[in-house]
């Protein structure tokens, strides 16, 4: 189908509810063109104009580090008999400032506006009326929603597939977008182009809506709740309920599976009925460039670095006490400069000596990450007597959590969360062994 015959349907086609989305969705997969038995030369030749990833939006983040990495594979992969590397086109709703360490600047990009996720699309609007507003199946709301998302689908859907056109691209690379529902109209715009223009598919995913939520009706007495309940919100409005399990993830005929575990891949196959042999795992990776003999010497040059990173310039750390912290957390947030915590003033911390044991927290602060079980985790360590007594007995010992990821504004109340672990860890601990225990935070100011 070509564009313009897509889009005159489109524009053209009535929503009033939740079940006219689903039905037109029937409709279209039947018309979808048959995918066939293609060799891999047959499959590598229109791969030749290129591959393009589509995600919510580029930073620092893992997912945006993954692509970067998969990007470079591909460009070796796909490469053209002189070496020339495949075109790699990124799609999003936002390229951050940040991403610019992280992605290669020769990759093309392309921004279609409020594609973005969670409080990001329309300043979350969208995202808590389906969430975690009451949206009850039939009701005046539940159509009025469903209307709007067409709406924006289709809007997604003609910038989607003007570029797909102009760009003559044959394979998508969806990250997240078809696992973890941070936008429900961009999903559904890709299951629209990618079935109406017979696109191939790998969905690449990190995260599913299902782990670590559920409904409420299924929650045992005294369950805590979990960090993505809030997707179960409107499951009993049965008539969206069943699209948002259809498009999460889509089991297209010419969609693969790309999960980060096998986990989760057993959990498509077993539970959600996905065929084995399009359901695959690839974890996140590191280079090989990364691993270099850790001689002393050079552990002691990058611990070196960030120590300078750490205190702005100077030989010694000064941490800032948790309290005081706490405090001026608003402000912190606005520049959120790199930073040392310590239970009381007057502390000095020093990250090159090898005698200051280095815990390294990854990721940016967000609470399904669950940062506070790290803490959770070193205090039981500080009440193990065998440990207790080791690090105890050697004043020379410190611990440093470092977590090097920013916080974004809209996780504040995450970042509070670990802050207060950390506090509330240290007075359990007498000072002789709290006043060595340390947070850092670098937040991707790694220059």
């Amino acid at each position: 189908m070509h564009r313009s015959e897509l889009m005159n349907i489109l524009k053209n086609k009535k929503i009033s509810d939740w079940n006219d989305i689903s039905a037109f969705i029937d409709s279209l997969v039947k018309k979808s063109p048959p995918a066939g038995i293609l060799t891999k030369e047959e499959f590598y030749k229109p791969l030749e104009n290129g591959v393009a990833f589509i995600t919510y939006d580029y930073g620092i983040d893992g997912v945006s580090i993954e692509i970067a990495k998969y990007a470079e594979v591909l460009e070796q992969m796909l490469a053209s008999e002189d070496g020339s590397p495949v075109p790699i086109h990124l799609i999003g709703g936002e390229f951050f400032d940040k991403a610019d360490s992280v992605l290669p600047s020769h990759l093309k990009r392309f921004v279609i506006d409020n594609m973005d996720g969670w409080d990001k699309w329309s300043g979350g609007k969208y995202f808590s009326k389906l969430y975690y507003e009451d949206m009850p199946d039939g009701s005046d709301v539940s159509n009025e929603m469903a209307a709007t998302m067409w709406r924006q689908a289709v809007e997604f859907a003609d910038h989607l597939s003007k570029y797909l056109e102009d760009n003559n691209l044959k394979l998508l690379i969806p990250v997240n977008i078809a696992s973890n529902p941070g936008n429900f109209a961009i999903m559904l715009a890709l299951v629209i182009v990618s079935e109406a223009f017979g696109t191939f598919v790998i969905s690449s995913n990190h995260d599913y809506y299902w782990e670590g939520g559920k409904p409420a009706s299924q929650k045992k007495d005294g369950e805590q709740p979990g960090v993505r309940d809030h997707f179960f919100r409107n499951c009993e409005n049965l008539s969206f309920f069943r699209l948002f399990k259809r498009l999460y993830p889509w089991n297209g005929e010419r969609w693969l599976q790309v999960s980060i575990n096998t986990r989760q891949s057993e959990t498509l196959i077993h539970k959600f009925g996905f065929p084995p042999e399009k359901t695959f795992e690839l974890g996140t990776f590191i280079s090989d460039d990364f691993f270099v003999d850790a001689l002393p010497g050079y552990v002691y040059s990058v611990r070196e670095r960030m120590n300078y990173i750490i205190s702005g310039g100077y030989s010694k750390i000064r941490p800032v006490t948790i309290k005081h912290h706490l405090e001026d957390l608003d402000d912190w947030m606005i520049h959120q400069d790199p930073v040392a915590i310590g239970s009381r003033s007057g502390l000095t911390l020093d990250l090159r000596r090898p005698t200051t044991l280095y815990c390294l927290q990854p990721t940016r602060v967000v609470e399904r990450k669950r940062i506070e079980m790290d803490i959770e985790m070193l205090e039981a360590l500080m009440h193990y007597e065998p440990f207790q007594k080791e690090f105890a007995s050697y004043s020379a010992y410190q611990l440093v959590l470092h977590i090097t990821g920013p916080t974004p504004i809209e996780h504040k109340d995450d970042l509070e969360s670990v802050l207060n672990a950390y506090r509330k860890m240290c007075e359990s601990l007498p000072q002789e062994l709290s006043e060595r225990i340390f947070l850092v935070f670098s937040v991707g100011n790694e220059y």
